[in-house]
């Protein structure tokens, strides 16, 4: 039996105004039986829509309403026959409901049911869908030329579901206006133009975002729409529609209203922003157009009936006038008659006012044209009668009213200056007084400026200048830059003149009432503008009245030092000298020429009765002074009295008028200062007083004065070596040497420093270092361990060591027996103090000392001086101070001494440059007894520069190689091939050469030092000899831009190799860059190292360089002509490594040293020094006293011989068969 089935309560969702068909979900059909659902019944129909029954599912046959009670088969409800449909636009959660009882297909056989006993509920929750909104045609009503800023309500948004408006879209723009979209809002900078289609949100529209602007000057009703649709918030879930789908349209009715008239005073500037214009009124000068590009017009009217135009001025005087010009009254012209206005011979309007600064107004008719008035505002002219003295201004203000009412004025501005204009300034002639050899600077006072516009004065132009002085300008007032001497027609700028920039100096020792006179011309800062003239039109003069002044006398004792600032001198001298020249280079001016009446006074400050002061009696020949009696004399003449000068007391030397000034410098440079104290103990100082008075009676100084620093040593006492007894030790064994001691009277033994030598011959030195109190490795100045050590210590720590046993000990070279000598030499002082030069007189010579040498040529045993001239063609040999030989020849060059013949006696070899360059010669000069001598001549090298002598063959005879200067070689003369020359390449221009082997072969060699002939790029070259008086072709060892003077070689750093030591220049001897001595040290093989610089000169010249001791330590040191003015010599003390101290200057007393000889002249030991100053023809010999304070002894060290013990070895003995051998 069938069992009744059941349904389901359910709930369907289905949008607003949707038709719904139900399916077999909605019905929730269940059996137990398991049949299958066959029909739903219908219980109770929908409250809020429809329930229907579409019978054929298409709209063949319309479909019915569903009744209460109506049954829908399972196979329609299916084919989605059964429709439901809310209300329209009806919506909400538990819209609608229907009630239903299911059936199923088991039947009803056997009191069985297939309607289910309770009805179920199907649910319909309806979703709201939107619906579109609408706009309304609108009408919008705004003024010509105004813009309206549009609003929401403009739109007439309509909705039914009450949505709010949220954008609008514009279909089609406007068409006669603009409508213009600005995010700023109204009157906003950002305004962009809306385009067909663009939309708008409500809020920009709210915010006044969206605006339209019909076209300038057009009205009208209806002029211009758009069409638009709008769009609301409601969205479009589920299918709804939030845009409207018809457009509305916006109607823009737009009014008349007048437009103002345009005026622009200045139209046709188109480079010039706005309306306004501006004028310019120059004082004096015609009434001008104030607006002469003025421009008029009137959009809405053809005339300005009833307007006005007004001309009015802000600040304006009685000096003001406008008026109209009154042109004619042809087509185009504006006239004036009376009180009418016409344009074009028509009365347009009539005119009042304009005088005396008021306003200028103009009244139209109806004749009034734009283009009338246009004309009439370009001609309104301005005047002024005022006298202005400064710059005014006035604003006029035009105003032009077109008669229509409404908007009916516009207005615009004339900037007006008032300028004034330049009248030229004058000038007064002047005179100004000023003393004979000063400087007159230059007032504004000077010029007497003056100026009826109150203006200042700007500059002066000089129109002619001075004629017997000179008028300067110095641009920065200090000095820093030389003034420049002003030219006639330079202009000199006020400024300039008040900081005293402008001065006029006349003429050295001239004077007179007017002197002199410059003539001138005044401008003011008026300027020139607008044709004002700022220039006076006549010159005026200044008149310079010189006053006359005696001139100070000029005197500089120490004139040929350029490198001293200053007239002042200083000098030493030493207890027991000669009296001394305090000033020989003593220089002295006076203008006036003329010291008649006048005098020189000598005064020592602090004098004491052992200070003598004297005059140098010479002679009475040319340039010499003399003294007899009491009077002085010059060239024989006597030009004053002397008196004083002995035990302490000034000098005094009165002049009558025949002491010229020439006269006067060579008495100052002739005051001679000896000291006649027994002993002087200790130094002292004197200051010496020179005042010269030239005895002019004239207003001015008469007198100066300059002092000489004089330094006074006492003489030093020389020290003393105490030895023990001779020393004995045996063959191959250190010898212990003790107990010898130092002493001297002038040193502090704990403080001051004393340099001690010690040498032997044959075996090694060595001192102990680790004694308490004596010498410590660092007083060792070199050679401990070898033969010649030298220190440098106290006495007290070199008698701490010296005096213990072994403080010192000797070794003998191997297997060496016999007597040795332990040589010790000590002197007071460090090495650098042993240099001690002092003048031994500064000898006339021939023209142009060049060359010199200090050696005994006579083989007498004693020295000699040597010298060459350069200018006078002759070398000459002298004994003492008598002249000796006088050779003639050509230019010297270079002296060298040697014995070429093995006589023992010394010739002396000649570079004779030849006086034209190229008939030169290498000379060899050989005495013979007396003024005698014999001379050898090699023509062949013509252009000779340098010589040198060396055993270059190996036959035991001293050669010769010369210097080719100009021909760029070498020329080697052998004594084997009686001095005939064979000739080796070098540099373009040979500069030196020396000879001596180089590379240890033993055999000479040549070193070259040349340049490219024009004192630039230099080179050192080596020629190595082959020993057979052959060498092989120049090799380079040095290049650099400088000028090299001289070349030597020399063991400079004790280690038995030659080194180099070249003296260079920069090219061109560039006054303020160092010259300098270059030292290259020798090495193995002939290969020198990159040389080291020491700086010698600050002025840039050289000349020669020699290598020797000159201080007397036993290591060599460098000596270096500077050829400067005044001259001095460089001393580089070596330190025995290489190395060399700092350059010490030596003055020579000479001017321009370039070549000096070395040699004892004194036979003290020490090697003096002959200069010769090529430039004042002097030769200057200089003493050596480094070991006038020195002392040398010696100790006999016996190494006894000792018996070698015989050594053991194999031997074989040979003999003949059956032989006996004795062993």
């Amino acid at each position: 039996m069938n069992t009744p089935p059941t349904g389901a309560d359910s709930v369907c969702t289905i949008a607003e105004d949707e038709a719904y068909a139900l399916t077999l979900d909605d019905v929730g059909f269940v059996d137990s039986d398991g049949d299958d659902l066959a029909a739903v019944t219908i219980v109770t129909l929908p409250t809020r829509g429809t329930l229907i029954y579409d019978n054929d599912g298409d709209s063949g046959t319309p479909p019915s309403l569903v009744q209460p009670g109506d049954t829908i088969v399972v196979a329609d409800i299916i084919a989605g026959r059964l429709v439901f449909t809310p209300y329209p636009d009806d919506n909400g959660t538990g819209n609608d409901s229907l009630t239903f009882l299911v059936q199923d297909n088991g039947g009803i056989d056997d009191g069985g049911s297939d309607i289910a006993e309770t009805p179920n509920t199907l649910t319909f929750d309806v979703a709201p869908v939107n619906d579109a909104p609408s706009g309304t045609d609108t009408t919008i009503s705004l003024e010509e030329d105004a813009t309206y800023v549009l609003t929401l309500a403009d739109f007439g948004l309509v909705d039914t579901d009450g949505d709010d408006l949220i954008a609008v879209t514009i279909e089609t723009t406007t068409s006669l206006g603009t409508l213009s979209y600005d995010p700023d809002g109204p009157g906003g900078l950002d305004a962009e133009v809306v385009v067909d289609g663009q939309t708008f949100s409500a809020a920009a529209i709210a915010a006044g975002q969206l605006a339209f602007t019909p076209y300038p000057d057009e009205n009208g009703a209806a002029y211009d729409s758009l069409i638009f649709r709008v769009q609301d918030d409601g969205g479009i879930d589920n299918g709804g529609n939030d845009t409207a789908t018809s457009t509305n349209t916006l109607t823009f009715d737009v009014a008349a209203v007048n437009d103002a008239p345009a005026l622009d005073l200045d139209f046709f500037d188109i480079a010039a922003p706005g309306v306004d214009a501006a004028a310019r009124f120059l004082e004096g000068g015609g009434a001008i157009a104030l607006a002469p590009g003025a421009f008029v017009s009137d959009e809405d009217s053809t005339d300005f009936d009833g307007g006005l135009l007004t001309i009015s001025l802000n600040g304006g005087s009685t000096d003001d006038q406008l008026t109209i010009a009154d042109i004619g009254v042809q087509p185009g012209e504006i006239g004036v008659d009376g009180q009418d206005v016409t344009y074009g011979g028509i009365v347009f309007g009539t005119w009042s006012g304009g005088n005396s600064g008021n306003d200028l107004v103009i009244t139209f008719n109806a004749d009034a044209c734009a283009c009338a008035v246009q004309l009439l505002a370009a001609n309104i002219l301005y005047a002024s009668s005022a006298n202005l003295t400064a710059p005014d201004t006035r604003g006029v203000t035009f105003t032009l009213v077109d008669g229509d009412a409404g908007d009916d004025t516009a207005t615009a501005q004339v900037a007006l200056d008032l300028v004034p204009v330049n009248t030229a300034p004058t000038g007064t002639d002047n005179s100004v007084t000023l003393d004979e050899d000063s400087d007159y600077v230059l007032a504004l006072a000077d010029f007497g400026f003056s100026d009826g516009d109150g203006d200042a004065l700007l500059s002066v132009t000089i129109d002619t200048l001075p004629s017997l002085g000179t008028l300067s300008y110095d641009a920065d007032g200090a000095g820093g830059d030389e003034p420049t001497f002003v030219s006639a027609g330079d202009t000199i700028s006020a400024a300039d003149i008040a900081a005293g920039l402008l001065v006029f100096t006349p003429y050295p020792d001239e004077n007179g009432t007017s002197y002199d006179s410059l003539t001138f011309y005044v401008q003011d800062d008026g300027g020139t503008d607008d044709g004002g003239s700022d220039t006076s039109s006549a010159v005026n003069t200044v008149t310079f009245d010189v006053t006359p002044v005696n001139d100070t006398p000029f005197l500089d004792l120490d004139f040929l030092d350029v490198s001293a600032s200053g007239v002042d001198a200083a000098l030493t001298y030493r207890e027991g000298e000669m009296p001394t020249a305090l000033a020989p280079y003593a220089f002295a001016a006076d203008v006036e020429e003329d010291f008649g009446g006048g005098s020189l006074t000598i005064e020592i400050a602090g004098a004491t009765p052992d200070d003598q002061l004297t005059i140098n009696s010479i002679g009475d020949d040319s340039g010499e002074i003399a003294l007899d009696g009491e009077d002085v004399t010059y060239e024989g003449v006597v030009i004053g009295t002397w008196s004083g000068g002995a035990n302490g007391a000034p000098l005094v030397i009165l002049f009558n008028e025949d002491a010229c000034t020439c006269a006067v410098e060579t008495i100052a440079a002739n005051i001679f200062y000896a000291n006649s104290a027994a002993d002087i103990t200790a130094a002292s100082t004197r200051t010496i007083t020179f005042t010269l008075d030239d005895g002019s009676p004239e207003v001015g100084t008469s007198s100066t004065s300059a002092q000489v620093t004089l330094d006074i040593l006492p003489s030093n006492s020389a020290p003393v070596i105490a030895l023990p007894a001779p020393i004995a030790g045996d063959e191959d064994s250190p010898i212990g040497i003790g107990g010898i001691s130092v002493s001297d009277a002038g040193s502090d033994p704990a403080i001051d420093l004393v340099t001690v030598r010690l040498a032997v011959a044959n075996g090694t030195l060595t001192l102990r270092t680790d004694i308490a109190g004596g010498i410590a490795a660092g007083e060792i100045a070199r050679g401990n361990g070898s033969a010649m050590i030298t220190i440098i210590a106290t006495l007290d720590q070199i008698n701490t060591t010296l005096a213990v046993a072994d403080g010192l000990s000797y070794l003998g070279n191997a297997d060496f027996f016999g007597s040795e000598s332990l040589d010790i030499s000590v002197f007071d002082g460090s090495p650098a103090d042993a240099i001690d030069l002092s003048s031994g007189g500064v000898l006339s010579g021939p023209s142009g000392p060049s060359a010199a040498l200090i050696t005994d040529i006579d083989g007498d045993g004693s020295s000699e001086l040597v010298f060459g001239n350069y200018y006078d063609s002759t070398a000459v040999l002298v004994a003492g101070a008598t002249m000796g030989v006088a050779v003639e020849m050509g230019s010297v060059v270079e002296l060298v001494a040697a014995d070429l013949d093995g006589d023992g006696v010394q010739e002396v070899i000649v570079a004779d440059y030849g006086e034209l360059g190229g008939d030169g010669a290498v000379r060899i000069i050989s005495l013979t007894g007396g003024a005698n001598y014999t001379m050898t001549v090699i023509a062949d090298v013509a252009y000779a520069s340098a010589v040198a002598v060396a055993d270059f063959d190996g036959d035991g005879l001293l050669d010769i190689v010369a210097a080719d200067a100009d021909a760029g070689r070498v020329a080697v003369l052998l004594q084997a091939n009686a001095y005939s020359a064979e000739f080796y390449a070098a540099s373009d221009f040979v500069v030196d050469v020396a000879a001596g082997d180089v590379n240890g072969d033993g055999f000479a060699d040549l070193v070259v030092a040349g340049d490219d002939g024009l004192g630039d790029d230099s080179l050192i070259q080596l020629l190595l000899g082959n020993g057979d008086g052959t060498f092989r072709s120049a090799t380079e060892l040095f290049a650099s831009p400088l000028a090299v003077a001289s070349l030597t070689l020399s063991d400079l750093d004790g280690d038995g190799l030659l080194d180099i030591a070249f003296s260079a220049q920069p090219c061109g001897c560039v006054p303020g860059e160092e010259a300098g001595v270059y030292v290259m040290l020798g090495t193995a093989g002939g290969a020198f190292a990159v040389p080291d610089f020491y700086a010698t000169s600050a002025d840039g010249t050289t000349g020669s360089i020699a290598a020797g001791d000159i201080n007397g330590d036993g290591i060599a040191d460098l000596i270096v002509a500077n050829a400067d003015l005044p001259g001095t010599l460089s001393i580089l003390v070596g330190n025995g490594d290489g190395s060399f101290q700092g350059a010490q200057q030596v003055g020579t007393g000479g001017f321009g040293p370039v070549g000096f000889g070395m040699g004892d002249l004194d036979m003290d030991g020490d090697a003096d020094l002959l200069v010769g100053n090529l430039y004042d023809d002097t030769l200057s010999l200089l003493i050596n006293n480094a070991w006038g304070r020195g002392t040398r002894s010696s100790l006999t060290i016996t190494v006894n011989a000792v018996d070698d013990p015989g050594v053991a070895h194999d031997d074989i003995a040979a003999t003949a068969e059956n032989a006996t051998v004795s062993i």
